[in-house]
């Protein structure tokens, strides 16, 4: 072993030590709290009972002299993730005993407030969303929770509102089995879901409601995947807060119970111990077609759960193609050429298991909607001698414990979208949507659901079942996007320049990204436009990308000067239009506040307030009380404001020639 890979290896062995010395939490739909106090941090654990829906609270543990928010609870290591506030931002880690480990710093914007919190699906990273008032929109951090030196990467979010271009959410949660990133935005009263994929906030699907008008630092998930919060139900700060349930279907809010006045807080959840998820490839199943069933064993105990029994019975008129080998030891004794699986004797491990099963469609299938359970029996829970039934849920819809749905009905073909976009220069995938074991003919000649167009106009695909055969027409428009930064601007040293990018574009646009050799210098890198304060020669490039994905940049040049004055020595006002008025001359335009000319002696003989340079308005005539002064050497001083806004205190010596 080299040396490169023997610090690796002893980083990694160092890194798990440090983490599985810290005691798991027991993941069993339990909920906790971090609620900032005198003096420190108060950890709770919440309950919700289940006759009155009222919430109580338990303390475990104070953390004297910090504030933690931001937490979330990783599954699979049963610990707790959290980032300290201060003046810079530190992660954070609490296991089940509820002693706390400082981490590291995290290089977070200071400009923005990361409080909202959650760990990502597939357990990866740490989900920190970070808005603030004087930003114009917001922007989600990722910490890798794999690597030991925690690296963290900066997302920028844009809105589907075009009124409210940011939002102001003080928690996050993930749904249990849909994965999909839910929030409150206290800005719009709504509930709003997260695309970190596509950078998207959806801040418009959801109705606003009447009930909740504050912020909601405290969100979460319970173990039968209801979404309920801790809120203000009014703008007032100081208002009591209240405990809310949160219809993830409908978007409406309903209250379940008062609380007292509280501080900042965030909460998290491990919404279940035990789950089963069945998943359906297709919701549309025509005759003579197949489905995939995918079926996820999830088991957050803390023992294997053996004498397992799997069962799911599908309608006579479909027929189990394949069972894929199962990813841990059981006997299937009914499966393959039968409608009903059942899997005895399962020794279901700790963590995530997932096989699947293909299912046939058979020609004489009726038209009709196929509700489907998956049952787990023999499981224990808390109680190890009596053992419970776990019923599957479907993990595409927001339901909790619903039954896995697909239709059966003609044979036809559709698109993700009813038109798409194309860039210049660049090629399209398109998806056509059927059975997946159909056969598929382009009108160019290609045989696969998907096409490559490099070009717009219209393109047919014919589908074939080997019961029916349907055809559907896609329309690529063109799409595009132009901009343009302006020519090449000439500022002072220290003058602060606005850049207001000019853009077209066929659709909105989705993203600004802006870029300098001095990153510092910017006043924000994804703004729609720039105020940029320099000191040397620079350059600022921005690429921007509308909802097509079609992107555009451009550069412009900064030339930076230093504060410049020219002041004529010498002027002959005889009145033959050449050199005949004494005044100021600049490359830039200042402002003159004031200026004086003295004799030799001392005595004022002309004044001007409030000019500017370059005016022979603003100048002096020779003349002193409208008498023309006799000729000699004049003394001028000039207070002129610079580009910068700074005052600058100037004088000399001008010769009045006859």
């Amino acid at each position: 072993m080299n040396w490169q890979r023997r610090i690796c290896f002893l980083g990694c062995i160092f890194n798990c030590f440090a983490l599985y010395s810290q005691a798991p939490f027991d993941c069993n739909g339990r909920i906790y709290r971090v609620m900032e106090e005198q003096g420190g941090t108060s950890f709770q654990e919440l309950f919700i009972d289940s006759l009155n829906g009222r919430l109580e609270s338990m303390d475990l543990q104070f953390y004297p002299g910090v504030k933690i928010n931001g937490i979330a609870y990783h599954p699979s290591q049963n610990l707790i993730y959290g980032v300290l506030l201060g003046k810079t931002y530190r992660l954070c880690r609490i296991d089940g005993q509820h002693q706390m480990t400082i981490l590291r710093e995290l290089p977070l914007p200071e400009n923005l407030l990361f409080v909202s919190g959650d760990v990502s699906p597939d357990e990866r990273y740490l989900v920190l969303l970070g808005y603030s008032p004087d930003e114009p929109s917001n922007m989600a951090a990722l910490i890798d929770l794999t690597d030991p030196d925690f690296p963290t990467r900066l997302i920028p979010l844009t809105t589907t509102s075009p009124e409210h271009k940011k939002i102001y959410c003080a928690d996050i949660a993930f749904h249990p089995t849909t994965d999909r990133l839910f929030g409150f935005d206290d800005l719009t009263d709504r509930i709003i879901t997260i695309d970190l994929e596509n950078g998207m906030i959806d801040n418009t699907s959801y109705p606003s409601t009447s009930v909740l008008r504050g912020n909601v630092p405290s969100i979460f998930f319970d173990a039968w995947g209801h979404l309920y919060g801790i809120g203000v139900p009014d703008n007032s700060y100081a208002a009591n807060r209240n405990f809310y349930y949160f219809d993830v279907e409908d978007g409406s809010v309903s209250l379940r119970d008062q609380l007292n006045v509280e501080s900042n807080q965030d909460a998290c959840s491990c919404p279940f111990k035990v789950k089963l998820l069945n998943r359906v490839s297709s919701r549309k199943a025509p005759a003579c077609t197949e489905l995939t069933f995918e079926f996820t064993l999830i088991n957050r105990t803390d023992r294997i759960q053996r004498g397992v029994t799997f069962t799911d019975t599908f309608p006579s008129y479909t027929r189990i193609r394949q069972v894929e080998p199962l990813p841990f030891s059981g006997q299937i004794v009914s499966g393959t050429g039968t409608n009903q699986l059942e899997i005895r004797n399962i020794e279901l491990p700790v963590g995530s298991s997932t096989f699947s099963i293909t299912l046939e469609v058979l020609r004489d299938a009726p038209l009709t909607t196929v509700l489907n359970t998956a049952y787990l029996d023999g499981i224990l829970l808390d109680d190890l001698e009596a053992s419970v039934q776990i019923h599957s849920d479907d993990p595409e819809t927001p339901r909790p414990e619903d039954a896995t749905y697909f239709a059966i009905g003609p044979l036809d073909v559709s698109f993700p979208q009813s038109e798409f976009f194309i860039c210049p220069d660049s090629t399209l995938e398109i998806q056509a949507i059927g059975p997946p074991d159909a056969e598929y003919r382009w009108d160019t000649g290609t045989l696969s659901p998907s096409l490559t167009v490099s070009a717009p106009g219209s393109y047919r695909v014919t589908v074939s079942s080997g019961c029916e055969t349907a055809a559907g027409v896609i329309t690529v428009s063109p799409s595009q996007i132009q901009l343009d930064l302006g020519k090449e601007r000439l500022v002072e040293k220290g003058q602060a320049l606005e850049i207001l990018p000019e853009t077209t574009s066929t659709s909105r646009i989705h993203s600004y990204s802006w870029s300098s050799p001095s990153p510092r210098e910017l006043q924000c890198q994804h703004c729609d436009r720039q105020l940029i304060t320099p000191y040397r020669d620079t350059e600022l490039g921005l690429q921007v990308m509308n909802e097509d994905g079609c992107v555009a940049t451009d550069v412009v040049k900064i030339r930076v000067t230093d504060f410049g004055l020219f002041a004529p020595n010498a002027f002959s006002p005889n009145g033959d239009q050449i050199n005949d008025v004494f005044y100021l001359q600049s490359r830039q335009e200042y402002t003159i506040r004031s200026m004086r000319i003295f004799d030799r002696w001392g005595s004022l003989v002309y004044r001007s307030l409030e000019s500017r340079t370059n005016q022979t308005t603003a100048g002096w005539d020779g003349r002193s009380r409208g008498q023309l002064l006799r000729a000699g050497v004049y003394i001028w001083t000039a207070e002129i404001i610079s580009l910068s806004g700074k005052t600058v205190q100037l004088s000399g010596e001008v010769n009045l020639i006859r």
